[in-house]
């Protein structure tokens, strides 16, 4: 049972993956949703490359979700989205 368990996790985490890279921004956000929700570093790692959506929507909800998550990499992401709207 936990093998089936791991494995559902797996395939789940490689579709949302791939999923950051969806045209529709809504499915984005979510996706980035869906991963900070996940408190792992494989969920992380694939959050830090969402701060480089051109999107500003996704890139924010990206930079903010590594932030509550105390990755470094949110902090900085966040910093320069403030300095492109100053």
């Amino acid at each position: 049972m936990l093998a089936l368990i791991v494995a559902d996790r797996a395939a789940l985490f490689w579709r949302l993956t791939h999923m950051l890279n969806d045209p529709d921004v809504g499915v984005r956000v979510a996706v980035v949703t869906s991963l900070s929700e996940q408190k792992a570093p494989d969920a992380i790692d694939a959050l830090k490359k969402a701060p480089r959506d051109r999107i500003p929507e996704v890139s924010f909800a990206a930079a903010k979700a590594l932030y509550h998550l105390d990755d470094p990499a949110g902090k900085e992401a966040l910093l320069r989205a403030r300095a492109h709207v100053l």
